[in-house]
């Protein structure tokens, strides 16, 4: 970087420790890939422990629900 600066809460990256930056940040593509096993094995894929609740309301944030809804039967195996 030559020009400007990042910050975070007004603190420049730069100051930062490089893994405290890297826990800040996150890298979303715009392509979704699914990996093998079941849809709900892949929205736990964070979370292990993740509810089934849980595993739903990720669903409906991820504008998921009525996809997933059409393949319940993959959601289940």
């Amino acid at each position: 970087m030559t020009e400007g600066r990042i910050t975070l809460d007004g603190v420049d990256i730069r100051e930062l420790p490089q893994e405290k930056l890297r826990n800040q940040m996150g890298y979303v593509s715009q392509k979704a890939v699914l990996f093998s096993g079941t849809i709900a094995e892949n929205v736990r894929f964070g979370n292990q422990d993740a509810s089934d609740e849980d595993v739903w309301q990720a669903l409906r944030t991820a504008q998921a629900e009525e996809f997933v809804l059409q393949k319940m039967e993959e959601l289940m195996q």
